[in-house]
């Protein structure tokens, strides 16, 4: 199959949606597929069997780039119209909306297909909606789109209610590489927690500094360790002063992806206080690495994040955050543990990424079978 997948993969992506597409594409170039990913902040190479290539805009202006990039897109369409069976679009947005853009005009025939990236307030629905545009991108992607992949039931909620047929909307989440075996985590007196991810308000740590301020005194036998930068990090560092957090938790600013593991490793559970997400990366890659999560209800960590594995409870809540924290300290080192092993089973069963990449090309040979519309009915799902 020739596949070609629009979005941003730049080297040093750290995104989830960006992060997920790449691993989609080695893993589909490891199958055998031909792969090609175009995007406007990509740098042009062959990796992992996967030809990257960048789509030329002009960046005077937000209006000069929008206009840019889809006259650059629609070139690229026309020039490999004949040599496409499939265009993957990461984000139901520009990426989307050029390529149903150009099926609709007869240019491609090749089925496009598209996957939500995040939900809510700041989600690819939502922002569709607000556009003063909404109406006519939505009629041109029910035209041009032959389906979506929505990574999480929040997603898949938001498609529905845009009047996409559920029978046309696929659900395969986002994957993550899994090991075989779980690392050893020698006990210790102190209970670890890690936050990953950028110190952006969407991430909530404000929240967590909150929620471990309000632990009884039985909760100094925890500390946190935040991993990830932001234009915030002045802010929280203050924000944990003032709490007298300082000696409890520890801003380690980014670390290099060959470092993840160990800091996943090293700590007892994953805490994730977001206020909107589509399928967390750091949930997926925390529970592969037998790590139990304690998250919000959010779009993918509520999905994810079962029972078994660990605690959800509502965003910007610092109350209900400092009850869950409480119930995994009383868990203790062995409580946390089976979590975690079962949190392993549960990556290994579910998201494991050879087992995302092949259900994701499934879904593309029953799409191929029958290439429509998703405004002219089934799919082929």
């Amino acid at each position: 199959m020739r596949i070609l997948v629009l979005a941003n993969v730049p080297p040093d992506a750290v995104g989830g949606a960006e992060v997920q597409a790449w691993q989609l594409a080695r893993h589909w170039a490891g199958a055998g597929h031909e792969v090609t990913v175009a995007g406007y902040a990509n740098l042009p190479r062959l990796e992992a069997g996967v030809s990257v290539v960048r789509i030329a805009t002009w960046r005077a202006s937000r209006v000069t780039r929008a206009a840019s990039y889809a006259l650059s897109t629609a070139r690229l369409l026309w020039r490999r119209r004949r040599s496409v069976d499939l265009v993957y679009c990461r984000f139901l947005g520009e990426h989307a909306l050029v390529a149903s853009a150009a099926r609709f005009a007869g240019v491609l025939k090749a089925p496009v297909v598209a996957c939500p990236a995040c939900a809510s307030a700041q989600g690819d629905v939502a922002i569709l909606r607000r556009s003063p545009l909404f109406a006519l991108m939505r009629a041109l992607l029910m035209r041009g789109l032959t389906g979506v992949n929505a990574i999480s039931t929040r997603i898949a909620d938001e498609v529905g209610g845009l009047g996409f047929p559920a029978r046309s909307v696929a659900r395969i989440p986002n994957g993550v590489d899994v090991p075989d075996d779980l690392p050893t985590r020698p006990p210790g007196e102190v209970l670890k927690l890690l936050f990953v991810g950028r110190l952006v308000h969407q991430k909530g740590v404000d929240v967590l500094l909150e929620a471990l301020a309000r632990l009884p005194e039985s909760g100094s036998g925890l500390e946190l360790r935040i991993v990830g930068d932001g234009p915030l990090r002045a802010e929280l560092t203050a924000l944990a002063a003032r709490l007298r957090l300082s000696q409890r938790v520890r801003f380690d600013g980014g670390l290099p992806p060959e470092s993840m593991a160990r800091a996943y490793r090293e700590a007892d559970a994953l805490v994730l206080p977001s206020r909107y997400e589509g399928m967390p990366g750091v949930v997926l890659e925390a529970i592969a690495q037998g790590l139990p999560v304690v998250a919000t209800e959010v779009s993918g960590s509520e999905d994810i994040v079962e029972p078994g594995v660990g605690w959800v409870v509502p965003p910007d809540d610092p109350e209900a955050l400092t009850r869950a924290l409480s119930e995994a300290i009383a868990a203790g080192p062995d409580g946390l543990r089976r979590k975690g092993r079962a949190a392993h089973r549960l990556a290994l069963e579910r998201y494991h990424m050879a087992r995302v990449a092949q259900q994701n090309l499934d879904w593309f040979e029953a799409l191929l079978a029958r290439p429509r519309q998703l405004g002219t009915g089934d799919p082929g799902q």
